[in-house]
């Protein structure tokens, strides 16, 4: 058994010896580390952003809470690039890289969580579709379902969490929170 693993003076000498061949100048020296190097500072740089981003940007914000193609539509819908009301038509007509029937079954499930009315017409018209509110309006009810959702988890804690959050706002922070509840 030993005698298959045995080299030759010549073979592994290098192995046996700890010593790295020498590099031949002409070959440029690898630059992969400082490659990878670069993509994670672009990626943390894009993350770093991206939160910036969704910190002041409402329509951002909504954008990370839904699905990316539900968030695509919705960007669409929300800038006014599809006149209301739209049937999928429309909204394929800025998609085109989207199948008739993804657009249509994202469309239905958006109306099915409140985003969209829906209006049917006839059993060979198409549906017509609009928005039920615009950005902020969705920011506050998934706002709303979200707490209701923590509060019935968490129960207490998370109400001590939210008055401990609260004690530590600003008094003007604080007062357009009372504001926004007024509403």
């Amino acid at each position: 058994m030993l005698g298959c693993m045995q080299q030759t003076p010549s073979e592994g000498s290098e192995q046996r010896t700890n010593r790295k061949p020498a590099r031949d100048p002409r070959r440029k020296r690898s630059t992969s580390h400082s490659y990878y190097l670069a993509l994670v500072r672009i990626a943390v740089g894009r993350a770093m952003i991206a939160v910036m981003t969704r910190r002041d940007d409402p329509l951002a914000r909504a954008m990370s809470v839904l699905g990316p193609l539900e968030g695509r539509l919705m960007k669409l819908i929300w800038d006014g690039r599809v006149r209301e009301p739209f049937i999928v038509r429309d909204v394929l007509a800025l998609t085109p890289s989207l199948a008739y029937t993804t657009v249509m079954t994202t469309l239905n499930r958006l109306a099915e969580k409140g985003l969209l009315s829906v209006t049917k017409i006839g059993s060979h018209q198409p549906h017509r579709y609009r928005a039920k509110g615009g950005v902020e309006e969705f920011l506050a009810d998934s706002g709303r379902a979200e707490v209701d959702r923590l509060v019935e988890r968490y129960g207490e804690a998370a109400l001590a969490a939210f008055a401990a959050r609260l004690d530590r706002l600003s008094p003007a922070t604080r007062e357009g929170l009372k504001k926004l509840r007024s509403r």
